[in-house]
């Protein structure tokens, strides 16, 4: 019904207090009032405003995410589905919008701010996948509980959208500027020679390839895990998750790494509007989009020494004697950190005091995934079976096509 009215949604869920490495904090809270069998949304201050909130200027409704709360107990962020504007245009009583204000980059898209001031939504507004309140009770629907991690699970498409659009940028960005390099003259030892032509341009542009090209194929298969998934209305598994936050920290810092390169390297070119280096802040805007990359990073790390930790320091010493290198290093980084972590108190204060070894973890992890990806026999074999793919193959941007 709404697809078919054309009205508008938005999506509220980060709060300006959720800020880089504060994880998932959701201070809005939406306290159920048992009389009238519906909730009452509130900002709890300034932190608790929603912000970056795309298309929140413009919206009809909103899906709000706030701290359930009933008889004084909290069950955690929810979403809620609520009209922002009646027939005629006009906000709802006790919703305030505003401009987050101008952007280095997107500004046509507009982020607005949020405030919920005793906003009643009946109780039917709250998205029933996971719960529902039943005369009054709150009960599990199912047998998934609604968690942080539920929540999470809907970002995932989110942030695998992101990581393939920071490649699919800086592909265009070489494409171009490749272009532009073959054809401007510069001097060289024996006269003009296109700027293309310079070893170090060289050398980038055959670094960039190679990195970019392994970067869409993990990413490409990655999507292909996940659509399987979608389509069957399942929960990805641990592994899967992990490897959808590698995507996006390891396709925006190649990403960003090559643009930066790839600027100073150009000339006033770069200065150009046309050439594209103007849109470069939008990298800044994947890196913390859906998930801060330092955030995901500490979780890779956390995860991997719960696993390792379970199997035992034997476990972890006999990884240490693998003879893949990629492998090897990841656990002996493992092994460093977890020998770290034993004479601390706790693991977040470890985590605080050893933050480059966490860090270096992470980059290992991420190594692993990206090593894992399909190699050539293996499309190959995928490209026997369905010849139909071989054009798409053909085209220099292959993410989500393999």
């Amino acid at each position: 019904d709404l697809q078919q009215s054309g009205e508008l949604g938005c999506f509220a869920l980060t709060e300006v207090g959720a800020g880089v490495l504060s994880g998932f904090i959701v201070k809005t809270t939406a306290i159920y009032d048992n009389e009238r069998d519906g909730f009452y949304i509130n900002t709890q201050g300034a932190d608790a405003e929603k912000n970056w909130i795309s298309q929140g200027l413009v919206a009809d409704w909103v899906v709000v995410f706030a701290d359930l709360i009933m008889e004084g107990k909290s069950y955690g962020p929810h979403p809620f589905l609520l009209r922002m504007r009646n027939e005629n245009g006009q906000l709802i009583q006790g919703i305030h919008v505003t401009d987050m204000g101008p952007k280095t980059v997107a500004n046509d898209l507009d982020n607005a701010r949020i405030r919920f001031d005793d906003v009643f939504t009946p109780s039917f507004s709250l998205l029933n996948r996971f719960c529902d309140i039943v005369n009054g009770r709150y009960i599990q629907v199912g047998d998934e509980p609604m968690r942080i991690e539920v929540i999470g699970q809907r970002l995932l498409t989110g942030r695998l959208a992101i990581a393939e659009s920071a490649l699919v940028a800086v592909r265009q960005l070489f494409l171009k500027s490749r272009k532009y390099a073959e054809q401007k003259l510069v001097n060289g030892i024996s006269g003009k020679i296109p700027l293309a032509s310079l070893p170090h341009l060289e050398q980038l542009f055959y670094e960039a390839n190679e990195q970019l090209t392994a970067l869409e194929v993990f990413s490409a298969s990655v999507e292909a895990r996940l659509a399987e998934h979608l389509r069957n209305g399942t929960i990805p598994d641990a592994d899967l998750v992990e490897a959808i936050s590698v995507c996006k920290v390891r396709n925006v810092d190649v990403a960003t790494q090559m643009e930066h390169r790839l600027e100073q390297e150009v000339g006033s070119y770069a200065l150009m509007a046309s050439s594209g280096f103007i849109y470069k802040d939008m990298l800044l805007c994947c890196k913390f989009a859906e998930g801060d990359s330092r955030i995901l990073m500490q979780k890779m790390a956390r995860d991997e020494l719960k696993r390792a930790q379970k199997s035992g320091y034997v476990s972890m010493t006999v990884a240490v004697l693998q003879s893949d290198p990629v492998l090897r290093n990841k656990a002996i980084k493992t092994l460093n950190l977890a020998r770290a972590l034993a004479t601390a108190p706790n693991m977040a204060e470890a985590f605080a005091k050893e933050w480059k070894m966490v860090y270096e973890l992470a980059e290992a992890i991420c190594d692993v995934h990206v090593h894992r990806r399909p190699k050539g026999e293996e499309i190959a074999r995928v490209l026997i079976h369905h010849p139909n793919l071989m054009p798409a193959l053909q085209e220099p941007l292959l993410v989500s096509r393999l």
